[in-house]
């Protein structure tokens, strides 16, 4: 794993999950990690894997996420005019609060 011949955030990668995990654990994470490559190629998980160390957030179900974001694009919510709406005022109607005052036993 020391000499692994991809680009440098893979190793980052590796290094970040060995120091949190140095039982054994941040290289099965990373192997996990790894095999997401069948599916959304190496230049993909590089950029989920930036995005990951960026938000110190290195987990297989992490990355996953990333990726889909990543190949669904954002659209932006189509924009509302304000003046096309017109604004009404609820009214309140006012209490007759005089009940409550008999039941805290003031009687006017």
């Amino acid at each position: 794993m020391r000499r692994y011949p991809r680009p440098p955030v893979f190793r980052r990668a590796l290094a970040f999950l060995e120091e949190r995990h140095p039982d054994g654990e941040g290289v099965r994470e990373f192997l996990r990690i790894l095999a997401l490559k069948e599916e959304a190629g190496e230049e993909r998980l590089g950029q989920a894997l930036e995005l990951a160390l960026r938000h110190r957030c290195l987990a297989a179900d992490a990355v996953r996420h990333l990726l889909h974001q990543l190949e669904a694009p954002r659209q932006e919510p189509p924009r509302l005019d304000l003046r096309a709406l017109r604004v009404v005022a609820p009214t309140v109607p006012v209490r007759d609060v005089t009940l409550y005052n008999q039941l805290l036993g003031e009687v006017p």
